[in-house]
């Protein structure tokens, strides 16, 4: 993320390279949040064999966490993601779930 390509900065929705910085260790973070629920998913195929309810379980957390997630994106996403409740891209430097006027 932090190449210094702008196209990949759009594809994100990054303006510049202190942005890339600022998100790094986010997308760090979610990228061992997604293999943790992957290795969840193999290792509860791996218990089928071995424990059906034990690996029917660690089935069913991990994948219903994806998907619970992927439904969290797509309501973003219709409701405009990020953008305000009026439309507008919230102020810089301020948190976007801070009171109106400060």
């Amino acid at each position: 993320m932090c190449s210094g390509r702008t196209s990949t900065w759009r594809i994100f929705g990054l303006r510049s390279q202190a942005d890339a910085e600022t998100t790094r260790p986010l997308a760090y973070n979610q990228g061992f949040y997604n293999l943790s629920l992957a290795l969840g998913v193999v290792a509860g195929i791996a218990l089928l064999g071995v424990n059906l309810s034990a690996g029917v379980g660690l089935l069913l957390a991990s994948t219903l966490s994806m998907v619970f997630a992927a439904l969290v994106l797509s309501f973003a996403a219709l409701r405009g993601g990020t953008r305000g409740r009026h439309g507008r891209e919230p102020p810089k430097n301020v948190p976007s779930d801070a009171p109106h006027g400060t």
